[in-house]
This record gives structure tokens, C-alpha cells and sequence, in this order.
């Protein structure tokens, strides 16, 4: 049973009313003879202010005077007799309430059939089944409520404020009400809107995060009193940052807005969907189980990957990944699913874009936090062993397909003494906090290789949080100060996602490495945001197209588009063009013949510890490597 809201200003607002109470019934001021309100007989709903006489110092308001202050202020007054259903006005309700179809309202149930039936409170709650005692005074309330304007087969309708008291009998039972009512349609649909925006994102429409949470915790306990299944999954849009970077915020928003409809289409009915923060979208799951949880994931993601997302400046291609858990099995707080969900979600993103990780129980996590303790110790004793060592992979010049320089990369002497590639253990190390170390190592190493070969070219790939380390720059100056030629054969490798994670600081990186005479390639292009716009703000001199577009090229004619265009964009601004993944001699004509500068794949050749191949220059000579 709902109550009304009492207002504690309601001596002010009542004051008017007391009269009736004290003996002067509504009765009486509409007795044209005693208390003539409308002896011209016309509704004053809109009478003008000069035609209201002024009130003298001393005067005391006439009853005239205050229906015309009723009238100007919008307020009509009342009084409900309970004992025969008698309601009269101080004026034209119907007119004031904008009523088509009712009759003059004599009457309570008159005006009842013309409310809402969808009210939340009526005035039989507020005063009919109001458990409030008359002391004497009367009994407050203050309520809104709606009207139908067009009775209750059409919509139409108005808010209505109803203030006023109502008074007991004998028995303590309400017997007599007097009150103001007034249309507050406009305020109310303020307050709504206020109401609506203080629970929702303006962006998206979608419940914003604090709402999501008081539906999630509702939707938990829920789950633990009935021994339900849901799910609590975190959709977080891969590289948002990058695509702020690359096309402006507003553009970034506007792939926000694009995913939130994907995804909310793909919604069932009783699911709920938030915003949970800025490039992260908040799921409860109802009835979804292990199997129902991974159908739902894999919709999702599609949904988001299958068409690109427009934009005011142009296509955005958008993928998303996402961290799930299931509710009671492995949370029992809305705040343990968050938890775990944001977990999940980490780890899905180091894996790669585009994927989805369930979070597992309490043992099988307890294994991967071992596993990864243990390959801790693994990469510290490899780089304190002399078990990392540099592989050298050659890089062609596509016209004449001789070694214009070679890739140094990482590779590992296991416990079987077999050389193995370090690709897995290069991304747990930056998930570890260790990357700094192993670029270091392989920063030496690769200088010792320039040290000792003086017609070897290299290239290192550097990390994103080493390119922001003051400590590996130093190093590398040290190193060059009495080896100036060194720079000159010194190419460094940053990611596309790293260069623009930071991008001042990566300006500022590269500078200081032109300063040292190095060269500098940005890796993986095509798989980030990067515009042409920050590659010339960047001053890169190396372009590498992520091998992702080039294998099986000639199969594919919208890679065989985007790396025509790039080619010719990157010879516009000066920049060299090396294509990664070049494995069949098809590829390489295609290349060539648009243009490709350098080439690198296992069609020329395969990463080798301890001879490099032939000479930079081609001329058949081995080149001996420290190992």
C-alpha cells in the first residue's frame, strides 16, 4: 500500500483553506447570494490583472479577490464531502484542467473516471487509506497524479499537483477534504527528464553505471533466494583511445553510440545492458548458464565485427572483447561479479582483440597465477642464464630481392636445449612488468652484433612501455657515443598501438632517435587507428603492413585494396614500405609491381641464430653473429 508524501511546508501553502475548517464550507462560497464569486456568471480562468480591484492597506482579501488570485496563479480549490461523494469548486475545473469530455466533476467518482488508471498514488491513498490521525488540525498530503484530458480510451492527459487536508469524523475516519489542485505538466516533465538523465548515459540511452549496479545487485539476490543462473559480462571496445586519437573525439563517441546499438539489438527481453565507463559496456545475463553464456559472448562480438561502424569521418572498422562470469557459482555480490568480470576482461585483452574469456573457479585461477610466477622465474633466469638469444631474419629489396637488412629477434634455449621462439613469452613479460628487461637484453645484443659485423643493418622491435623509458634511451646513447656508424645501421621498431598510446612522448622518443642517426619503422600497420595525419607528426621513415594483409594477398581483393592504397599513400609522404609475411612468389609480383620497397618472409628466408645468411649487400658472403 502506497503513502502519500506529507510536505513540511504545508502550514504556508494551506493557509487559505483554514476558513473552511473554521465553519465557512465551499458551500458557502459558491452561494452566489452570500459570497457572489462569478455574478457576471463567466468563467475567470484568464480575467485580467486591471480588472481585479487593489487591495487598501488594512483590507481584508474578499472572497472575490482570492478566486481571482486562484485563477492567476492557476490553482482551482475544492472541497470532497465523504459522506455523499459531493466534490465542489471555486471555479470551471473542466476548463482549468483542460477536460473534453467530462461532465462539471460534482462529484468524486466524476473526477476519479477521469485519472490514470496507471497513477502510482491516488487520492484514495492519500486520504482514504492514509494511516496518518487527525489531532484536530487536519491531516496534510500533497500528491501528483495523472488525468486523462480525453477520458481513458485516448493518452492525452495531464500531471496534476493536489495539495490540501483532509479531516476526520467522530470515528477518526476521514469525513471532509479541502484542498488546491493545479497542472504542473510542464515541471513534471522537467523533473522527469531530470530523473531519467540522473540513471542514464546521454550517449547511449543505456542505464549508466550506478543503475546497472543496483540491477545487478537486485538481479543476485534474486539468484541466490530462487537458485538462479545469470551472468555478469564487461564488452569493452578494443583501441577506443587509438580511435579518439586517429579520427577526434567525436568521432570516437559517435563508435560508442554505433556499438551500443549493436549490441543492445542483440539484447533478449529481461536482459539489462549499461554503460559501465567510457569505452565499456555492463551485461546481466538472466537465466544464462555456461552454455548459455558462450552463444551469447560469440553474438555479441559478431554483431560489433561483422559491418563497419560510420562516423562523421568516415568508416571506423571496431572489434570488442569481453570478460564474463556466472552468478552464484563463482560470485555472490554484485560487486565480486564486477570483480571477476573486469579479470576476465584483462585477460581476454592480453590475449588479442576480438575476444572473450570466461572467468574460471577459484582452482583453475589459482593455477594460472602459478603458471605465471613460474614463467616469471623462467624469463629472469633466461636473461641471467645467456639463454636469450637475437635470431636474424632477412629483409629484401623487392626489385632486386637482395638483403638490404635483417629483423633481430628473441628466441629461447629451452631445457631440452632447442632454440624456440619467445613471441608467447614476450607478451605474458609485458603483462608482468618485465619487457623492459628482455628489450634491454636485446638491445645489447643486437649493438654486439653491429660491433662485431661492420656491414650488418638491423632492426629491434621496442616495446611500448620501452619506448617511454628514459633508462633503455640512455643505454643506447652510452653505447653509440664512441660507435657513431652503429646509429646509421640501427633501425627501431615501435607498434602502431604503442605509437599513439603516448604520442607526445613517442614525438619526443623519436627524435632523440633520428638525433643518434637511427631509423625508425612503425610495426604491425593496419591494425590500429593510425592516420596518415600522426605518421607525419610521428616523422616515421619505415612503414611495415601488418602481415595479417598480406598473407594470401592474391586471394583477397579488399587486402589487395587497403595495401595498394597504403603503398601509394606512403610514397606520397616520402615514408619506405617493408610488406611482413611474405611467403609465395605470387604475393611478391603484386607487391612489386605496386611498388612494395622491401619484402620479408619465409619466401627469402627464415630467422637464424648463428649465421645471419648472405651479406646486406648480397655479396654471397656469411656473416659470423656472436651467439
Amino acid at each position: 500500500m502506497r503513502t502519500a508524501r506529507v510536505p513540511q511546508e504545508d502550514r504556508d501553502h494551506n493557509d487559505d483553506l483554514n476558513t473552511i475548517k473554521q465553519g465557512q464550507t465551499m458551500n458557502q462560497l459558491n452561494d452566489s447570494d452570500r459570497h457572489p464569486l462569478d455574478p457576471s456568471g463567466q468563467n475567470r480562468l484568464h480575467r485580467r490583472a486591471q480588472d481585479i480591484p487593489v487591495t487598501q492597506p488594512g483590507d481584508r482579501c474578499s472572497q472575490e479577490g482570492l478566486a481571482d488570485v486562484l485563477d492567476m496563479t492557476g490553482h482551482i480549490a475544492y472541497e470532497w464531502n465523504l459522506d455523499n461523494d459531493v466534490l465542489r469548486w471555486s471555479g470551471d475545473a473542466a476548463a482549468l484542467l483542460g477536460l473534453e469530455r467530462a461532465g462539471n466533476l460534482a462529484c468524486g467518482r466524476e473526477y476519479a473516471a477521469c485519472m490514470d488508471p496507471g497513477n502510482e498514488v491516488t487520492r484514495y491513498d492519500a486520504v482514504i487509506d492514509s494511516r496518518a490521525i487527525d489531532e484536530g488540525n487536519g491531516v496534510p498530503f500533497q500528491i501528483e497524479y495523472r488525468v486523462l484530458t480525453r477520458g481513458r480510451r485516448a493518452s492525452d492527459g495531464i500531471w496534476v499537483e493536489d495539495t490540501g487536508r483532509w479531516f476526520a469524523g467522530t470515528d477518526g475516519r476521514p469525513i471532509r477534504v479541502a484542498g488546491l489542485v493545479r497542472v504542473i505538466s510542464d515541471r513534471h516533465a522537467r523533473e522527469e527528464k531530470l530523473t531519467y538523465l540522473s540513471a542514464h548515459d546521454a550517449l547511449t540511452g543505456f542505464v549508466n553505471r550506478t543503475r546497472l549496479t543496483e540491477m545487478l545487485e537486485k538481479s543476485v539476490e534474486e539468484a541466490l533466494n530462487k537458485r538462479l543462473n545469470i551472468a555478469f559480462a564487461l564488452i569493452a571496445i578494443d583501441n577506443l583511445a587509438m580511435i579518439n586519437q586517429a579520427f577526434g573525439y567525436d568521432a570516437g563517441d559517435e563508435v560508442v553510440a554505433g556499438v551500443a546499438g549493436k549490441l543492445g539489438a542483440k539484447m533478449r527481453k529481461g536482459d539489462v545492458i549499461g554503460r559501465y565507463a567510457g569505452n565499456k559496456f555492463g551485461l546481466v545475463l538472466h537465466n544464462c548458464g555456461r552454455d548459455e553464456i558462450e552463444t551469447a559472448l560469440d553474438r555479441f562480438r559478431a554483431a560489433v565485427r561483422e559491418d563497419v561502424i560510420g562516423t562523421s569521418s568516415g568508416p571506423v572498422v571496431v572489434t570488442v572483447s569481453v570478460g564474463a562470469v556466472l552468478v552464484p557459482r563463482c560470485g555472490t555480490t554484485a560487486q565480486e561479479a564486477m570483480n571477476l568480470s573486469e579479470s576476465a576482461l584483462d585477460e581476454a585483452r592480453r590475449d588479442k582483440v576480438d575476444s572473450a574469456v570466461l572467468h574460471r573457479d577459484a582452482d583453475a585461477l589459482n593455477a594460472r597465477q602459478a603458471s605465471n610466477r613460474h614463467m616469471a622465474y623462467k624469463i629472469v633466469a633466461a636473461l641471467n642464464d645467456g639463454t636469450v638469444l637475437p635470431a636474424y631474419q632477412p629483409i629484401v629489396a623487392a626489385a632486386s630481392e637482395q638483403i638490404a637488412y635483417h629483423e633481430c629477434l628473441m628466441r629461447i634455449v629451452n631445457h631440452n636445449s632447442q632454440i624456440v621462439s619467445a613471441g608467447s613469452l614476450i607478451r605474458l613479460s609485458e603483462d608482468l612488468g618485465l619487457v623492459r628487461l628482455i628489450d634491454h637484453r636485446m638491445l645489447m645484443l643486437a649493438l654486439d652484433a653491429l660491433d662485431a659485423n661492420p656491414e650488418l643493418k638491423l632492426s629491434l622491435n621496442v616495446s611500448g612501455l620501452t619506448s617511454t623509458c628514459p633508462e633503455w634511451l640512455e643505454t643506447l646513447k652510452a653505447r653509440l657515443a664512441g660507435h657513431p656508424d652503429q646509429g646509421r645501421r640501427l633501425i627501431v621498431e615501435i607498434t602502431e598501438t604503442a605509437a599513439l598510446h603516448h604520442i607526445e612522448q613517442t614525438i619526443q622518443f623519436i627524435e632523440e632517435l633520428h638525433g643518434l642517426g637511427c631509423q625508425v619503422a612503425i610495426d604491425d600497420f593496419g591494425t590500429g587507428y593510425t592516420s596518415f595525419y600522426n605518421l607525419r607528426r610521428l616523422a616515421i621513415d619505415i612503414v611495415k603492413i601488418d602481415g595479417s594483409f598480406i598473407d594470401g594477398l592474391q586471394d583477397n581483393a579488399d587486402n589487395q585494396y587497403f595495401t595498394r592504397t597504403l603503398i601509394d599513400l606512403a610514397k606520397n609522404i616520402g615514408m619506405k614500405t617493408v610488406a611482413e609475411w611474405v611467403h609465395e612468389p605470387a604475393t611478391a609480383d603484386l607487391l612489386r609491381e605496386w611498388g612494395i620497397d622491401f619484402m620479408q618472409g619465409y619466401l627469402f628466408g627464415r630467422p637464424e641464430t648463428h649465421i645471419v645468411g648472405k651479406g646486406n649487400a648480397g655479396n654471397g658472403e656469411e656473416l659470423a653473429i656472436p651467439a
